[in-house]
């Protein structure tokens, strides 16, 4: 999921122009997810080499590292720091955020708390647009999935979530038990409402140009 979500906003940032920028809130630290995010030109928002442009990398690209704990070994608030990053992008407008992981943004299963619930359903005024991600559905609060324009879904593999998305997909079955690893399902929500089965990135993306006018790039 984290794979293709860089794919979606590092091709978004490419071509956008200002005042638009794209924002990846990183809540796991995984340095290889941070890489590939250097790799497709995010800078890290809290650096001023980065924030001055002199480590290069794209102008409307930044990534925002979620510590647990300061510099003292405080316990931070995860939710908390989010929900501010996402307050700050509402304000500012003319933002493409993306959670990597929306159990860590959302105050409870019931709540996505007010900067998220702000961005989600009132966003679209603002000129601010959300991509969301998650491993765990169950958790995360009912809107934040049902009232989605794409959805996709990978792979999952505990019971209780594959249960939850086929209210949604009474279809799905993980990808991995077809033999794709890397397959999922994607409905355009206020589109066709359709669900469409991809073996991989690359089969969507390649589809996806096909599908476009002629003299047109794909998103």
């Amino acid at each position: 999921k984290t794979a293709l979500a860089m794919v979606l906003a590092g091709t978004f940032a490419r071509p956008l122009a200002s005042p638009w920028e794209v924002w990846w809130i990183d809540t796991k630290n995984d340095p290889k997810d941070l890489a590939s995010l250097r790799g497709w030109g995010f800078r890290n928002a809290a650096s001023k080499k980065d924030s001055s442009g002199e480590n290069g990398g794209l102008n409307n690209a930044v990534y925002f590292m979620i510590r647990t704990k300061n510099a003292k070994g405080e316990d931070l608030s995860t939710v908390d720091q989010v929900q501010m990053i996402l307050e700050a992008a509402y304000d500012r407008g003319h933002v493409v955020l993306v959670i990597d992981e929306y159990v860590q943004a959302i105050v409870s299963a019931r709540s996505a708390g007010k900067a998220l619930l702000d961005v989600f359903q009132r966003g679209g005024g603002k000129n601010v647009g959300l991509i969301g991600l998650t491993q765990e559905p169950v958790y995360v609060p009912r809107q934040l999935i049902s009232q989605a324009t794409h959805i996709i879904l990978l792979t999952l593999t505990y019971e209780a979530d594959i249960k939850y998305v086929r209210n949604l997909n009474p279809n799905y079955v993980p990808p991995i038990k077809r033999g794709d690893p890397y397959g999922f399902y994607w409905s355009w929500v206020d589109g066709s409402a359709d669900w469409d089965y991809y073996e991989n990135q690359s089969v969507w993306f390649d589809q996806l140009q096909v599908a476009k006018p002629a003299g047109q790039e794909a998103i």
